[in-house]
């Protein structure tokens, strides 16, 4: 392909002379780097108006050997995507409810279920996991769909009060505060070297690095955090709303799921950092993440991150699973805990692992490795390989235990949280702020790599993204994981890697792994760059095509890497196609 970039009175233009492939294939992200590099704005560019600024570039072949072909568009906030027995690509879709398969072929929509039970009201809440059992149309009796999803248990049952102001503060109590509705972003516990009255504090922003980094409806800035929930039920939906995992049996009659059986039940859950991602593995047990809920920032910033803290033998015999939150669980079919699941501080309870912050995608490896790739607040998402009983820093310790660019400031724990405001660049005097290396525990495991290690000099406000300063923090907001491996000659060749979906870069990033998996070699490679919040990605069995699934709405980079709500694709399945020199 001939591909010439010129430079005119300050406008950009692309001219390819482009091959002609099958399908109706797209090039993506041509040249979006380079333009990046060779031109900014003179002046800040807060959000893309220009809807022509998202507009696909024509018909033909990507220089990398890749081509766009989209599949199929309208869904709501689709979340996982899985390749199904019968040749569908299947997706749930958090605000729709819905498990939906989809013809790779035609794009044509059929819905499988509609999950009228799950609670959605917010930016992550709804109808969340999926994974297949393995027999799944193998003709053993093994039909089985295996769902997570948010919902409102009987408040009789559960326990508590619904009291306060629908729009205040969360306490530890469960109970709304009468305070009001408090704004402010990303309290992502970093510091940088302008002094301790500019320390970064708590979590990252509207959900998954700052507001918009996540799914939160709405034009929500650097510096304000989401609004407490819908005034009619917020009080009940913060307080009681929990997560289940359901199996269901596909009909394949009638290609739809029936007969719902409640597996585990009570789990924590929340409009913010549920996680929810699955891994059926070989031993017949299921591996499942939960995230911190989104704790201590904005709506739920007087609220524990309980990442670190573990339940007791009566806790877990009760059923009571409120230190489940920032942790993967190992569980059997059932639902019970599996014989074989590490013993942690005495107890032998449903975690694997813990001091996770929001693990949203996992997957095992050709060895059986368990691999999570993890939200950072401003700084350093992590990749991690993750092993029984070991304990990945959360909040104490954000990537490696450098003191570099963060702090965790414990909001929760002042005395005066409820009258406090939340904010993302201060930290008043009265909120407990302790370094990374005050803190030690043997069981600490690091990653095997970040995107976006800062120093404490990182300016994390740069005029240039303003409002929206969490689209210019070094983080790139990972999402959906797969391994690539076994690669045949339909597929680009690469060496055992993985696969990790971004919502602000709009991309997919490959990290190579070495031979026995334990690291990562070399750096991250971006792959099938659009405009587009990058949900999660599916790989083919021949390794050929790599469908990606594309957030509803949002913010993320646009050109020149600037922040921006039109997307390309929003709500959508795109596949990425190999053909090589086509």
């Amino acid at each position: 392909m001939l591909k010439h970039v010129l430079k005119v009175g300050g406008m950009l233009f692309v001219l390819g002379l482009i091959g002609v492939v099958s399908y109706t294939y797209y090039v993506y992200g041509m040249a979006r780097g380079d333009l990046q590099e060779l031109a900014l704005p003179s002046a800040p560019v807060q959000q893309e108006a220009n809807p022509t600024l998202a507009q696909t570039i024509p018909p033909g072949q990507s220089e990398d050997g890749f081509a766009l072909r989209p599949i199929t568009s309208g869904l709501e906030w689709p979340l996982e995507v899985l390749q199904g027995p019968d040749g569908f690509i299947w997706v749930t879709e958090r605000v729709g409810k819905r498990v939906t398969r989809i013809d790779p072929n035609t794009g044509e929509q059929r819905v499988a279920a509609t999950i009228w039970e799950a609670y959605q009201s917010a930016g992550q809440d709804g109808l969340l996991g999926m994974v297949f059992h393995p027999e799944l149309m193998q003709g053993t009796g093994n039909d089985y769909v295996y769902l997570s999803y948010t919902y409102i248990p009987d408040m009789g049952a559960e326990g508590g009060t619904a009291a306060g102001a629908a729009t205040g503060v969360m306490t530890d109590t469960g109970v709304m505060t009468d305070t009001g509705m408090m704004t402010s972003t990303e309290a992502t516990t970093g510091t940088s070297n302008v002094g301790e009255s500019q320390a970064l504090t708590g979590t990252e922003g509207s959900n998954e690095q700052g507001p918009a980094a996540e799914d939160q409806p709405g034009g929500q800035t650097g510096n304000e955090g989401p609004a407490a929930e819908d005034p009619t039920d917020a009080s009940a939906a913060l307080e009681f709303r929990r997560v289940k995992i359901v199996r269901y049996t596909y009909d394949p009659e009638n290609q739809i799921l029936i007969d719902p059986v409640d597996i585990l039940t009570g789990l924590p859950g929340s409009n913010d950092h549920n996680s929810a991602k699955f891994v059926f593995a070989p031993d017949n047990t299921l591996f499942y993440s939960i995230g911190d809920q989104g704790n201590n920032q904005f709506d739920r910033f007087c609220l524990p991150i309980r990442a670190q803290e573990l339940p007791t033998a009566e806790e877990v015999s009760a059923g009571d699973y409120t230190k489940y939150a920032g942790k993967i669980l190992r569980l059997n079919l059932d639902g019970s805990i599996p014989t074989d699941n590490p013993t942690i501080n005495g107890v032998q309870s449903h975690i694997y692992s813990y001091g996770h912050r929001n693990v949203q995608g996992l997957a095992l490896g050709p060895n059986n490795q368990l691999y999570a790739s993890e939200h950072g607040p401003k700084t350093d998402d992590e990749v991690n390989l993750i092993l029984p009983g070991m304990n990945y820093g959360w909040p104490n310790v954000v990537g490696y235990q450098d003191d570099q660019a963060y702090v965790y400031g414990n909001w929760s724990a002042a005395a005066d949280c409820a009258s406090l405001t939340f904010s993302n660049f201060q930290i008043p005097d009265s909120v407990p702020v302790q370094q990374e290396s005050e803190w030690s525990d043997p069981n600490f495991v690091p990653p095997i790599y970040t995107f976006g290690t800062a120093p404490n000099d990182h300016d994390f406000q740069p005029d240039i993204c303003a409002p929206n300063f969490n689209m210019c923090w070094p983080t790139v907001a990972p999402t959906g994981l797969s391994v690539y491996s076994a690669p045949t000659d339909a597929g680009p060749g690469w060496s055992t890697s993985l696969l990790v979906t971004a919502l602000k870069s709009g991309a997919v990033w490959r990290l190579e792994l070495n031979e026995d998996g334990t690291a990562v070699v070399g750096e991250a490679e971006q792959l099938f760059k659009t405009i587009n919040r990058y949900r999660d990605v599916l790989i083919s069995a021949d390794g050929s095509s790599f469908y990606v699934i594309t957030d509803s709405g949002n913010i993320t980079q646009g050109s020149f890497g600037l922040p921006t709500s039109v997307l390309e694709y929003p709500g959508a399945l795109l596949e990425f196609h190999y053909v090589g020199n086509e």
